[in-house]
């Protein structure tokens, strides 16, 4: 009976033996490469995302101000226009800003 009693407890509770001699601590820097990495790239993005929203508008109120279709036409054209070139230069800053956090959490171990 106390066999059973003891094989229970050990089923129950399972013990993991590197977490026992290593503790958890070494797990860290598993985990913070990547959570810097990602923080970097999110705030990124949410500046990209702000200037956009800027950009979007002062397009309206630009367009509030147009008298006629060819004005309309012509500042339609230059939101496209400025809209894909920040986009471009904002998907640059996002790669740099991850490459950026994936390295110096590299450099940090």
């Amino acid at each position: 009976m106390e066999t059973e009693k003891s094989t229970d407890n050990a089923q129950s509770m399972p013990v993991n033996p590197a977490a026992l001699f290593l503790g958890m601590g070494w797990t860290k820097s598993f985990a913070e490469a990547p959570m810097k990495a990602y923080a970097a790239v999110s705030k990124e993005m949410l500046g990209a995302t702000a200037r956009q929203l800027e950009a979007c508008t002062d397009y309206v109120r630009k367009l509030a101000e147009c008298d006629d279709p060819a004005k309309s036409v012509a500042c339609w054209n230059e939101f496209v226009r400025q809209s894909m070139a920040s986009s471009f230069e904002e998907g640059q800053h996002v790669i740099e800003a991850f490459q950026k956090g994936l390295s110096s959490a590299a450099a940090a171990k």
